[in-house]
């Protein structure tokens, strides 16, 4: 998930908002495993919320849109 920029636009399908992604972070568990990132996500109505890379799986409701989808 390295690829996910900044200013990113995120739906989650679970509540059916859409966000951006204001940063990133990474973590290491291990100096020699992968890291693990995270994102701070500003969500339409002002909230924010932090969440990792896995909510970025199918069974977990979040997506990125690409620039033309909202």
């Amino acid at each position: 998930m390295e690829d996910v920029q900044v200013g990113a636009k995120v739906l989650d399908h679970n509540t059916g908002r859409t966000g951006v992604v204001m940063d990133t972070a990474k973590q290491f568990a291990h100096p020699q495993a992968k890291p693990v990132f995270n994102f701070l996500i500003r969500w339409q109505d002002g909230q924010v919320s932090a969440i990792a890379e896995g909510a970025f799986r199918r069974e977990h409701g979040f997506e990125l849109l690409e620039d033309d989808e909202s």
